[in-house]
């Protein structure tokens, strides 16, 4: 078993070795580029598409101190014409040329009914039922507001009780069109809210890594949010 995993692991360095081999030397000038002090370029992989054509997949990477630098992937075409972009900086971006599709690059589009999704940052929600013992202190007719630079918002009769530091979880190309996930350290869990339903996840998490792995049945239902007052 071990010398399998070593023929792959050379086949894996082999295989990358020669894809990077293709690029063009403008391509090859990208990684040499420095897109910021805290952030990385790095070339992924080639695909191949119909037509014989080709796009090269380039990551960037930046450091979790620096919330508003850009995650995500691009691609270039071989005349490194720029194809396709799927991140995240300050806001959600998303670009795709004309000729291609968001398969083309290995994304699922965006299914029909969260065509319009609701935003949920720096909107009031009132909680109308709190299931989570993990988040004693959240009570009936409390409000939550959703605020990546401020943090989770707790409110009681209009006044601020609370707040609780919160980091969006950095996401892949293909997550891009799911539901945002957030890191809660002082509860050291993660959250999302689908069709106002506050989840949360059962495993505890010491810190945000992207090794964090977290099954769909992790998630529990935390909270009933509505947006109207209740009393």
């Amino acid at each position: 078993m071990k010398k399998l995993r070593i023929i792959n692991l050379i086949f894996c360095l082999f295989a990358n070795f020669y894809q990077t081999q293709e690029l063009t030397d403008c391509l090859k000038e990208l990684e040499k580029e420095n897109v910021g002090s805290l952030s990385k370029i790095k070339f992924e992989r080639m695909i191949e598409l119909s037509g014989n054509r080709k796009v090269y997949e380039f990551s960037i990477k930046s450091d979790r101190r620096c919330m508003d630098c850009y995650n995500g992937r691009i691609f270039y075409d071989s005349q490194c014409k720029q194809v396709a972009r799927f991140g995240i900086g300050r806001r959600v971006d998303k670009f795709v040329a004309e000729g291609y599709t968001v398969g083309d690059f290995g994304i699922v589009p965006r299914p029909t009914k969260n065509a319009n999704q609701e935003n949920i940052e720096n909107v009031l929600f009132y909680i109308s039922k709190n299931e989570a013992k993990e988040l004693k202190g959240f009570e009936y007719d409390d409000q939550i507001e959703i605020s990546t630079k401020e943090g989770l918002k707790h409110f009681r009769k209009g006044k601020l009780i609370n707040t609780y530091k919160i980091i969006p979880r950095k996401f892949s190309s293909t997550e891009i069109n799911l539901p945002r996930i957030y890191y809660l350290p002082s509860f050291q869990l993660y959250f999302k809210v689908v069709e106002r339903q506050f989840y949360i996840t059962k495993t505890k998490f010491q810190d945000d890594v992207s090794s964090n792995k977290i099954d769909d049945n992790d998630w529990v239902k935390a909270f009933h949010l509505i947006k109207q007052k209740l009393k």
